[in-house]
């Protein structure tokens, strides 16, 4: 009993503040709540005692490493506000009243808005001086062209925005330039997704109709990408003028030669128009390369399988992509010397013969994760595939659509 109560007493006589700053290297959720409950006065610990009280309302995941909130009341701002300065990001999902958001953050809090369903919501929110609020991250979907437009008006007053993520958003076409007046002009942003953008039209019958990027937009990205540090761009469902090909053929140029960028997401129409087997440098210095219905030559595989070799490349995805034989052995033949782990060929038209090449392949490759998805799996090579995954150490798995599965 005198030995608990020494150990109450040296508990309790240990600064807040040096409890708190301790609390900064705990990088478990589960040894930071054992931290806390440790002590036998919950007083004692001082704002950290918010977390205890707050994990009675959220969930324990949304807690760490992440502050994500997803709900605000008044009861819940002194609390928030003390949890708050121990990060420096927070994660905002579907709180769009900003005067209490306001009275939560500090000085040195970020804020990343993430996905909200509700347009009237989200209506009242762009009317309002969202660019108070220190956001670093937006992500907007299923935008309409007034919508756009006011979110537009705060665009360039968001001083501590690095990342952009723009889905299914609409646009008036003067509006759409100044878009990309902005992100060429922008020297913070650093990460970039454009998926699905409309420009409004007269037809009555549609809203609008899939935006036809020209040289003033192509132009606008290869600039920022030659000025910034940019880390991620996605282009999703792009289409170019055909008298703009110049322009985007420069931009694959300027996105392949980028010494910064881990992730790329390409999605555009006629892409074998404007690849060329010199865009890719060898090796490559992108992590993560996705090539969505980007249909390549075998000369460009070819250059592509080269620039793999010894790179830093973790990720490929070549989805709804014709794959003939020629251009699949020089892909395979060139990942024996790579460091990827994740290889997804979905619905790249892969035939029985494909499929064997890609089994005799695993054996040599450091693969963990195979997705074949949308791949016509046959008698023949469900039992190929079963033969060689045991001896594919790395895979841990193997992701396969079948109409029905085989009989072996």
């Amino acid at each position: 009993m005198q030995q608990q109560r020494e150990a109450s007493t040296s508990l309790l006589s240990i600064p807040q503040g040096i409890l708190e700053h301790i609390a900064f290297f705990i990088p478990d959720a589960k040894d930071f709540l054992s931290f806390l409950t440790s002590f036998p006065d919950a007083t004692s610990i001082g704002d950290l005692d918010s977390f205890i009280h707050l994990s009675n309302f959220l969930e324990p995941n949304d807690l760490w490493p992440k502050l994500q909130l997803q709900e605000l009341t008044e009861s819940l701002v002194p609390s928030v506000r003390r949890i708050t300065r121990f990060f420096t990001t927070i994660y905002v999902l579907k709180v769009l009243d900003l005067e209490l958001l306001l009275q939560c953050l500090h000085p040195h809090n970020v804020v990343e808005f993430l996905i909200c369903r509700t347009a009237y919501s989200v209506h009242g929110w762009l009317t309002t001086a969202v660019s108070r609020l220190p956001v670093q991250h937006l992500y907007i979907i299923a935008s309409k062209a007034h919508r756009s437009a006011r979110f537009l008006d705060q665009l360039g007053s968001m001083a501590h925005l690095v990342s952009l993520s723009l889905d299914s958003c609409t646009f008036h076409g003067c509006d759409l330039d100044r878009l990309f007046d902005f992100i060429g002009e922008n020297s913070n942003l650093t990460r970039l997704s454009l998926l699905d953008l409309y420009v409004l039209t007269h037809d009555r019958r549609l809203y609008g109709q899939t935006v036809r990027f020209g040289q003033r937009h192509l132009q606008a990205l290869a600039v920022w990408l030659r000025r910034c540090l940019v880390t991620s761009l996605t282009l999703k469902l792009w289409c170019v003028e055909e008298e703009d090909r110049a322009s985007a053929v420069e931009l694959l140029k300027t996105i392949f030669a980028s010494s910064t960028l881990e992730h790329v997401f390409l999605e555009m129409m006629n892409f074998h128009r404007y690849i060329q087997a010199t865009i890719f440098p060898a090796p490559l210095r992108i992590q993560s390369l996705e090539l969505r219905r980007c249909s390549l030559h075998v000369t460009t595989m070819a250059a592509l399988a080269m620039g793999l070799r010894h790179s830093n490349m973790t990720s490929l995805t070549l989805d709804n992509t014709k794959i003939d034989l020629a251009t699949l052995r020089s892909l395979l033949d060139a990942l024996v010397d790579t460091n990827v782990r994740q290889l997804k060929l979905s619905h790249a038209n892969l035939k029985e013969d494909g499929c064997a090449m890609i089994a005799a392949a695993l054996p040599s490759l450091k693969l963990v994760e195979l997705n074949l998805r949308g791949t016509w799996v046959t008698n023949r090579v469900a039992e190929i595939l079963a033969e060689v995954v045991g001896r594919a150490t790395s895979l841990t798995s193997l992701v396969l659509k079948c109409k029905e599965l085989p009989r072996l």
